[in-house]
């Protein structure tokens, strides 16, 4: 095929077809059905009317409500078919049939084109409900062409009523071009990707942008979890030997991204020395494999240095030690040792800690 003729809007030309206007709204969305495909995937306004959202019935039957909303149906039947716009003004309530006595099945309610010119007679837009297979695991019955899926519904075995415990939601929102595309981290778009492309996923409550190789979060994701409180006096005694910090322990967080850059905080820990003007040094040392980090494992880039002022007292108290770090992607995990720098006596780490990282945003 080739240019198809007329383009929109020729101020001269009185044969421009109902194709070519569905395909000025199909060109503004996003998320093509298969790779390279002409066909955008379509799907509901969430922010008009109540989005038509299925729901049970008033009181509740084997029949669904959907509310009031604009949808947009992606035509099945040829590549370049476009979508159509469809407006439901009120309530619709559509039935649903009759259970299986012995097994469940899944039921897939959606709004059906019928379009002559391609396929079917009537020339219309409804509400349908695709009735689904019995099955001791049943799966959702399959989505005829020119089809807009806004909810699977399950018909337990022998029911009466359909209740919102058995519906789920599975309207798409449409997506323009530069728009967020919201889904889940496992619903994340697969065709039509663009460096740039943003989503917005409700299940991690990330925002992340496509960089043109991987998803990646667009800004800082702020305080990682885990995070570590604790108070009380290392066991371990510091002289020229290197010892972990018995009382802040582990910090482990799971799942860090790849090409982030993470600040480590260790707030808070004082030193408490046998000899004045000890100097000692605090060091935070990491794994990213999952393995526990040992004295030898990788140390940040700069240690804390403290000065013991006088026999007996505490170095220094409620100070932050940072340091940033762009580790590899997995489960990062960061001790705090002190090790005496010089001098002759003996410290341990005093007092209350908060142990944790940040998310401070890309590294690329």
């Amino acid at each position: 095929m080739t240019i198809i003729l007329p383009p929109s809007y020729m101020q001269n030309r009185t044969d421009h077809t109902a194709l070519t206007d569905r395909n000025v709204i199909n060109g503004l969305f996003t998320e093509p059905n298969a790779s390279a495909s002409l066909r955008a995937t379509g799907g509901v306004n969430p922010s008009l009317g109540g989005g038509l959202s299925v729901q049970q019935h008033s009181t509740p039957n084997m029949s669904v409500d959907i509310n009031a909303g604009v949808a947009y149906v992606r035509g099945g039947s040829v590549g370049t078919q476009g979508v159509y716009n469809v407006l439901n003004d009120a309530l619709a309530t559509v039935s649903i049939s009759a259970a299986d006595p012995s097994l469940p099945r899944i039921d897939r309610v959606g709004i059906q084109i019928e379009d002559a010119f391609y396929s079917g007679v009537p020339n219309d837009a409804i509400f349908s409900v695709v009735t689904g297979t019995p099955a001791s695991s049943p799966v959702a019955a399959s989505e005829p062409p020119s089809f807009l899926t806004l909810a699977t519904v399950r018909v337990n075995a022998g029911v009466t009523s359909v209740t919102n415990a058995n519906i789920t939601d599975t309207r798409p929102y449409i997506n323009a071009v530069g728009g967020t595309f919201v889904c889940t981290s496992a619903t994340r778009p697969t065709n039509g990707l663009y460096t740039g492309k943003m989503i917005y996923e409700t299940d991690t409550k990330r925002e992340m942008a496509w960089s043109g190789s991987a998803w990646i979060p667009s800004g800082p994701l702020g305080v990682l979890l885990p995070t570590i409180t604790a108070s009380g006096n290392s066991s371990s005694t510091s002289g020229t030997t290197e010892l972990i910090d018995n009382i802040a322990g582990t910090l482990t967080v799971p799942n860090v991204l790849a090409n982030r850059v993470i600040r480590l905080n260790f707030v808070g820990r004082g030193v408490n020395g046998t000899t004045a003007n000890d100097r000692y040094s605090i060091k935070m040392r990491y794994t990213t494999d999952g393995s526990t980090p040992t004295t030898s494992s990788t140390a940040v880039d700069h240690d804390w240095v403290v000065n013991v002022a006088n026999t007996g007292s505490t170095g220094v108290n409620s100070a932050n030690y940072q340091a940033i770090i762009t580790p590899a992607a997995g489960t990062l995990k960061v001790i705090a040792t002190i090790v005496r720098l010089n001098g002759t006596g003996t410290a341990i780490l005093v007092g209350s800690v908060n142990f944790f990282a940040e998310d401070l945003g890309s590294s690329v």
